[in-house]
């Protein structure tokens, strides 16, 4: 499949196209999407831990990610759709699968507080019930 082939896919089917452009969008990193987030945290944490030189190749690399992403979208909506490439309506279980990633990536990027507690939450009960191993000196 080439950049060519999604010319006119938001004429051809706009929920497939609205779809895969809110994905994308969480690629780049777009805010209310849960790539957002994700961005910022491991953005903020770099930052935090003296590590400019990553948080720069952070930005930068979603900066070139950003211009294909935006390639694939303009192609969607833009272009006139090539009459050799069908689409053809995805399988209920693709369906269902997509709604339950999309709606994941939107509750994430809505809500990423409550899951974070959880995560934090998770980490501490596993940290706190881990027993710490006995170590014995040599010789004994």
């Amino acid at each position: 499949m080439t950049l060519e082939d999604y010319a006119g896919l938001g004429a051809k089917s706009p929920v497939l196209a609205a779809t895969f452009t809110f994905f994308l969008m969480s690629l780049i990193g777009i805010p209310i999407t849960g790539g957002f987030f994700a961005k910022f945290y491991v953005l903020n944490s770099a930052l935090k831990s003296g590590l400019v030189g990553l948080a720069i190749i952070l930005v930068l690399n979603s900066a070139v990610g950003a211009y294909y992403y935006l390639r694939i979208i303009v192609m969607m909506y833009m272009r006139e759709p090539r009459g050799d490439v069908p689409v053809t309506a995805p399988p209920p279980a693709a369906v269902l699968a997509m709604t339950i990633c999309l709606l994941a990536t939107l509750y994430l990027g809505v809500f990423p507080g409550r899951v974070l507690d959880f995560t934090a939450q998770s980490a501490h009960q596993l940290v706190e019930i881990t027993p710490t191993p006995t170590v014995f000196p040599l010789g004994q």
